[in-house]
């Protein structure tokens, strides 16, 4: 037999190439493992985070921009536009209304006035969504009071005077709000007990009144009126607790 011996330099060699080839280095997966730690604790920064984000959402979120309670923008001033054409197109009976008839339509009218000083202030409310459902109470308002004197005329009624001291210094109280103050007790005052109230008067009219044309108007006022009242009670609810 050969005693063939391999040569130190050889064997020094053939090690080195196993080494590099098949076994791997504790370099490599020590560096493996550091980015995979890296990388677990980065996963689990981002989900406390995003559960902490969550846990600290407020209860209630703001109003979306261009909505009016839960309305969008555009389908307010659609039913708006609605609302105000169906009154103006009533046309009175051109008859001398009975004295039950009159007496609904003056506390229709009274109720009108006080709609209107209860919502002038906040007009010029900072909260959008306040601002344009307080310019609709006013425009829904005075499409109302045109009305009114339409079938004041025709029925020889005279109404009651927007002139009247009692609503001037309720007026000028009011106009004496800002800020939240003043937003808060025009939803309250005329979004919500205001249009409550038109609600069950018209609803009366609606039943009572002999005459066709205050009857449509009681008609053509009360998807309006609960329209204002629900959005009303959405903003509210929109609102900061204090």
């Amino acid at each position: 037999m050969f005693n063939f011996k391999v040569p130190s330099y050889l064997l020094t060699a053939l090690m080195a190439g196993l080494i590099l080839s098949g076994c791997p280095s504790e370099n490599t997966e020590s560096g493996e493992q550091t980015t995979h730690t890296e990388q677990t604790t980065t996963e689990t920064k981002t989900e406390t985070q995003t559960e902490s984000q969550a846990s600290n959402a407020p209860a209630s979120q703001p109003p979306a921009p261009n909505t009016v309670g839960k309305l969008s923008r555009a389908e307010f001033d659609r039913l708006s536009a609605e609302g105000g054409a169906a009154i103006a197109g009533i046309k009175a009976s051109g008859k001398a209304l009975s004295a039950g008839d009159k007496a609904l339509l003056i506390e229709i009218a009274n109720s009108n006035l006080q709609q209107v000083v209860q919502s002038m202030p906040a007009t010029s409310a900072v909260t959008e969504s306040v601002r344009i459902l307080a310019e609709a109470e006013v425009m829904k308002q005075r499409g109302l009071a045109s009305k009114l004197q339409e079938l004041a005329t025709a029925g020889q009624v005279t109404l009651p005077s927007d002139k009247d001291p009692k609503l001037m210094e309720q007026l000028k109280k009011l106009q004496a709000q800002s800020g939240p103050q003043l937003e808060k007790a025009f939803i309250n005052n005329a979004g919500i007990s205001g249009n409550q109230k038109f609600e069950q008067l018209m609803s009366k009219v609606q039943k009572q009144a002999a005459d066709p044309a205050l009857k449509q108007l009681a008609t053509a006022m009360l998807p309006q009126i609960k329209q204002h009242l629900q959005i009303s009670r959405d903003i509210l609810a929109q609102m900061p607790a204090n």
